[in-house]
Parts: C-alpha cells; sequence; structure tokens
C-alpha cells in the first residue's frame, strides 16, 4: 500500500518549523541584563529578589523602573535560566513562605543561584512604538554575603589579605566598632581549633554595628 504526505502535512510541518527557527532568532536578539545581588549575611538579599520578581510579574508598583513607571511594560514572565549548571532561585518556595498564615522568614543564601524574567515592554517614542514590543531578559543572580569578604583574597595571600583588614580595622573610623575583635584576637590561646575560632569571632561580628546592611545590585552584564 502506497503511504502519501498530503499539501497541507508539508505545509504545517513548515510553518512549524518556520515558527522555532522564528523564536530562537528573536530569543537571541533578545538583550540580556544580568544582575548581581550581594550584601552580607541576614542583609535581605532573598527577600528583595522574591519582591521585585513578585512585583515585575505581577504589575506591581515599580516607581524606580521607567517602562512600569509609565506604563509601558506588556507583561513580565519567568523563563528557565541560561545557566543549567547555576541552581535556579526557589522563587515559588521563597514565596510561599512569606505569603504563609503565619509567615515564615526564608533560608539564608547558602549557593549561588539564578533566575530569568523576560520583560516585554513599547518602546519609548512614536516612531520605535511602531516598531513593535520589545523584550528585553534580565538574569538575576543571588550571591551568599559571605563570598564578599573573598574578594581581597583574589590577588592576594592570605597572610597579606589578614594584615590588610587589621590595618583598616584600626584606622580612627573604625577603631571603636572593631574594637571587640581585636580585643578577642589577642586574648586567643593557643591550642583551639581553628573551627572553634571562627565560631567565638563570627558571634562578635554578627552583633556589630552595620552586621545587616542592605543588599547590593550591581550590573554584571549586558549582552
Amino acid at each position: 500500500m502506497s503511504s502519501y504526505v498530503s499539501i497541507s502535512d508539508i505545509s504545517e510541518t513548515t510553518l512549524g518549523a518556520l515558527r522555532n527557527a522564528g523564536a530562537y532568532l528573536t530569543d537571541m536578539a533578545t538583550p540580556t541584563v544580568r544582575l548581581g545581588v550581594t550584601g552580607f549575611a541576614r542583609a535581605g538579599k532573598t527577600i528583595f529578589i522574591t519582591a521585585l520578581v513578585r512585583n515585575l510579574v505581577s504589575g506591581g508598583r515599580l516607581p524606580f523602573f521607567g517602562p512600569a513607571a509609565e506604563g509601558r511594560v506588556v507583561r513580565a514572565y519567568l523563563e528557565p535560566q541560561p545557566d543549567d549548571d547555576i541552581p535556579r532561585f526557589a522563587y515559588e518556595d521563597h514565596l510561599a513562605r512569606l505569603a504563609g498564615d503565619p509567615p515564615t522568614w526564608p533560608d539564608s543564601t547558602r549557593r549561588i543561584s539564578q533566575l530569568r524574567v523576560t520583560i516585554e515592554y513599547t518602546p519609548n517614542g512614536l516612531i520605535r512604538s511602531y516598531l513593535g514590543i520589545n523584550r528585553l531578559h534580565v538574569d538575576i543572580v543571588d550571591y551568599p554575603g559571605e563570598w564578599l569578604a573573598d574578594l581581597g583574597l583574589m590577588t592576594q595571600s592570605f597572610g597579606a589579605w589578614s594584615r590588610s583588614i587589621l590595618a583598616h580595622a584600626r584606622a580612627p573610623a573604625r577603631a571603636a566598632h572593631s574594637a571587640p575583635f581585636r580585643a578577642f584576637l589577642q586574648s586567643l590561646p593557643a591550642g583551639e581549633t581553628p573551627e572553634q575560632i571562627a565560631i567565638a569571632g563570627a558571634a562578635i561580628r554578627a552583633s556589630a554595628p552595620g552586621a545587616s546592611s542592605c543588599p547590593v545590585i550591581s550590573r554584571v552584564r549586558r549582552c
């Protein structure tokens, strides 16, 4: 028995391939802004990212974001993240905990994670608005706060970094705040393990002024 392929089947197959190719090319041409959110432990990075994404995807008030403040955002939605080797930011889990009854505080950031939000918006300007809707990928990366203390080790040894930190701690602007920690260093007995020292030192650092400061956003890369 002979099998036949209808013209309509070929047309549908061709159109499907063209749609897929068009979607791929559109995605390749979509600009990407990569935002890094960092800050010291318990600064509120997870809460900040969750609130930002919630306001973007639900059309919340974002007066600092021009397209949203001007009513030009058509929609915003989550998409698969571009880096498969980086864990996904657990947005839904964090939102559910905050919206629970009673609400609970999300766990601290323990590892790097990422979330992609795609924003569709009307371009600014009369002529550009006739060209259609623009798209923008926003890749939000949540960095553990402890990484901030490690940045100096990229260009110097641990001993040199430690001496530099102690010199900064003795500066007039920091001397009063760092006095308990410097006294702790002077009182260390011989024989304690590094883990015991770290635990005791962390307790002093957690009670220091400014230990919980606001998250910091940095635009890591724009493609």
